[in-house]
């Protein structure tokens, strides 16, 4: 592979970096200066920073507080260690300093806890594994800590710290969003919607100027990755190239909504929300056998564009909104599995406690997924930052622990608790399938006690007799039930055998939302919840949802902490425009509102002279807004993994656009161990089952979602493995060799012609004269140097295309959108 790769690297012609990228991978298109390095996007500090401070709220926090604090606390701390503020903990006891930040190994607190000292912490026991592994992951991250409680500050020794509270009271997510005056700009010419009324206005407060339209080949490859996740094809560019009518533009966007590519990908974008995987995970990595059937709910969400906020009711409550028909009562049903799809520990033999771990996942994607707040934070205190209680972490806890989500057990190697599965059929229909299979079970159960011979062999051919009739099976899906109705005492310190007081199941309170409002006694609050989110008057909603919307288009978003509203997250650059879209977006038509339709957010966006902006970096502009926070220019962005694989697969005419269904195994067990993940599939990439601690490589390469957590924000890194996957990855090579072969078989053309159509099928472009010449100078060469090995022609040939088809995969420009 080292030899291929310096001939690849020979190459320097493609879009003016090649695969010359390879050795310094990092960098956007040349149009950007600095292109040795891709800017760090703004705000991703501030996202790092957020999730780190989280995590110490909701797990460290509360560990040191139930494990530690009593003996460790001033004025009475043991062994002159105090452990309530972070500078305490730095500084330490009579044994030293107790942590290195970002170094858990020499951290005199982590080795105490995993008895590797001769002093071992906590005496009357060592922790648990996963209790010891967050304290490690704490120290690797730094050792965040979050602000301390006044009650934090009179045990320890440092400067008295402001409550929060009352900050956010008057923070601006809370506010309610109401429709803003469209500003009146200078630049009026430049104005195409009140988007950019909004956006020229900002600019104007800078001293800067919008970036000129971009050229069409550009703005077509744009908004056909934006919107399907696929490049466009030749015939597509050109029509549109040659489109003279002046709605043009917006054909091709009508064109783009219309394909059923855009749900497959902003369903995948909502599947980073909700965490989406196809197995457990955590201790017992179970197949998820159904899950499929929720993403392709999603997926046919967004090609319906069923209206947000009932797709918000449907996902939290769908199963108390009976459907007109039967099909819709399913998918309702089906809606509900975004409840069901986070990691579990399945051998958590504690059941109270896998209850309410299970609860507490489900408050956390539910609270930041819709309304971006950490409320998972108050499990065990009132939230540091944000105006939520413990009192109104557990309203909400009761609702979930009112909710059906996990259902009896599943016994392997030990007991194993198994997550709620419903059968989408008439009643009459399951409850056949049903008494069939237990009856099948009773009979089972006889053979394996029965200890006649001749009556055991008897049992058997009748249960094959059984088995023979059985009733076709119901389709199964993941999705949560009503359970029984049940309050939730606070937790103190988030432990489920200290209790506190009860509080009333309900809404919890919220500055702009209304006060807390206590459920029904025999309803689990579900559909109470649902409708309060989905409201148009939550202040929270429409917000957090136009913002995701906008960042997947602009790459950022007007607020760049997407699931942290709250006081820890980042405040909007562009705070009239997001209210002004977040209440347009939930109005109704009759008052100029887009009535909760996403394709039509899509539309207003792209519409916008701001969006068809292009990504030229004028020196003056940079200067002054090296980050783009005002929006002057359209930013360059990489494309996500999935992106980058099925553009791979449609320029070498080998995607496969068939929609829905499993590619598992039919078999379950574990994930890795009893089934074996075939990731060859040349379906798109939203198709291919995701494994939690077993993402595709393809795809982790490239910064694919975690699954195990709430990402609203992909990062964006540029490593030396992203390089060496394309490369040396079959999958490339593959993709490559099958283009080569499309290229070279194309009837009636020349090799010139043949490196044109190459160029056109993964870039969108012809190639520059200098870059045409320069390959077919290169093929030459190539095939040249390869006769000492390989004695065929034909086959020098296509190694020689090969290769050059795999350097246009690699390289920046096809990486890269402008």
């Amino acid at each position: 592979m080292k030899y291929k790769g310096i001939w690849i690297a020979a190459i320097a012609g493609v879009g003016g970096t090649g695969l010359a990228a390879l050795a310094a991978p990092a960098g956007p298109p040349p149009a950007v200066p600095r292109p040795a390095a891709v800017p760090v996007p703004m705000g991703q500090s501030a996202v790092t920073d957020a999730r780190d401070l989280e995590f110490f709220e909701a797990k460290v926090r509360p560990l040191l507080a139930e494990k530690c604090f009593a003996c460790h606390s001033a004025p009475k701390a043991q062994g002159g260690l105090n452990l309530r503020t972070r500078s305490d903990i730095l500084k330490g006891g009579v044994l030293g300093p107790s942590i290195k930040p970002g170094d858990p190994d020499g951290s005199l607190l982590v080795q105490v806890v995993r008895f590797q000292h001769s002093v071992k912490m906590p005496p009357q026991g060592k922790m648990a594994p996963e209790q010891i592994q967050i304290l490690e992951e704490w120290v690797r991250r730094g050792a965040p800590w979050g602000i301390e409680s006044p009650k934090d500050k009179a045990a320890g020794s440092g400067p008295k710290a402001q409550s929060p509270k009352l900050k956010a009271q008057a923070h601006w997510s809370f506010q309610p969003a109401k429709r803003p005056a469209v500003p009146s700009v200078k630049s009026r010419w430049w104005v195409k919607n009140p988007i950019d009324a909004f956006v020229a206005a900002s600019l104007e407060k800078q001293g800067l100027k919008p970036n000129r339209y971009a050229d069409r080949r550009t703005l077509i490859r744009r908004a056909t990755f934006d919107l399907t996740g696929l490049p466009p094809t030749p015939e597509e560019i050109e029509a549109f190239v040659n489109d003279k009518s002046p709605n043009a533009w917006e054909k091709v966007i009508d064109r783009l909504l219309a394909s059923s590519r855009y749900g497959e990908r902003w369903g995948r974008h909502w599947l980073d929300v909700v965490r989406y995987s196809d197995s457990n995970g955590l201790d017992w990595n179970e197949v998820f056998a159904y899950a499929h059937r929720y993403r392709d709910y999603v997926i046919e969400s967004f090609n319906e564009d069923k209206p947000y906020n009932q797709f918000v009711r449907e996902q939290l409550a769908g199963d108390l909104m009976p459907g007109k028909t039967d099909a819709e009562t399913y998918e309702r049903i089906t809606a509900t599995g975004m409840l069901v799809m986070g990691p579990k520990l399945l051998a958590q033999q504690d059941r109270l406690k896998l209850v309410m771990d299970v609860v507490d996942e489900q408050i956390d994607v539910v609270s930041k997924g819709f309304m971006g707040l950490t409320v998972s934070c108050a499990r065990c205190h009132d939230h540091k930052f944000d105006p939520v209680s413990t009192k109104d972490y557990y309203a909400l806890a009761g609702i979930f622990k009112s909710t059906m989500t996990m259902n009896g057990t599943l016994p392997r190697n030990g007991r194993v608790w198994y997550w709620n599965e419903r059968p989408l059929a008439e009643p009459e229909v399951v409850q056949t399938w049903q008494e069939h299979n237990k009856t099948v079970r009773d009979m089972q159960n006889r053979i394996r006690k029965c200890k006649d011979s001749e009556e055991k062999k008897a049992l058997n051919e009748e249960l094959k007799k059984l088995q023979a009739q059985a009733p076709p099976a119901p389709p199964l899906v993941m999705a949560v039930q009503e359970g029984e109705a049940q309050n939730v005492k606070v937790h103190l310190r988030g432990n489920p055998k200290t209790l506190g007081e009860e509080v009333h199941r309900g809404i919890p309170a919220m500055p702009g939302a209304g006060p807390g409002t206590p459920v029904a006694d025999k309803r689990s609050g579900r559909l109470e919840l649902a409708n309060w989110i989905a409201s148009p008057s939550h202040p929270l909603t429409g917000r957090v949802i136009v913002n995701r919307v906008w960042q997947g288009h602009f790459g950022r978003g007007i607020v760049p902490t997407p699931d942290n509203f709250g006081l820890l997250g980042e405040k909007p650059t562009h705070p009239e425009l997001l209210d002004w879209l977040a209440s347009t977006f939930t109005s109704n038509p009759s008052q100029s509102g887009l009535g909760w339709s996403l394709k039509k957010l899509h539309r207003l966006i792209m519409l916008s002279a701001a969006y068809q902006m292009s990504s030229d970096a004028r020196p003056e502009a940079y200067a002054k807004d090296p980050e783009n926070r005002w929006l002057w220019r359209m930013s360059p962005r990489r494309l996500e993994a999935e992106a980058i694989r099925d553009a791979m697969l449609a320029s070498s005419g080998q995607l496969d656009t068939s929609m829905g269904g499993s590619l598992l195994p039919k078999n379950t067990g574990l994930a890795g161990k009893e089934v074996k993940i075939d990731f060859a599939s040349q379906r798109r990439s939203v198709y291919l089952p995701v494994i939690r601690g077993g993402v595709y490589d393809v795809l982790e390469a490239f910064d694919f979602a975690d699954p195990q957590v709430v990402t609203g924000r992909r990062p964006v890194t540029t490593v030396s493995t992203q390089a060496l996957v394309m490369l040396n990855s079959p999958f490339v090579i593959d993709q490559s060799e099958r283009m080569a072969n499309e290229v070279l078989s194309a009837p009636d053309l020349d090799d010139v012609q043949r490196v044109e159509l190459a160029y056109r099928r993964t870039l969108g472009r012809t190639p520059s004269s200098t870059e045409t010449r320069r390959t077919l100078e290169y093929l030459e060469d190539f095939s040249r140097r390869l006769e000492a090995t390989q004695p065929d022609p034909a086959k020098r040939r296509l190694e020689a295309w090969r290769m050059f088809t795999q350097t246009l995969f690699a390289s920046n420009e096809f990486r890269y959108v402008n």
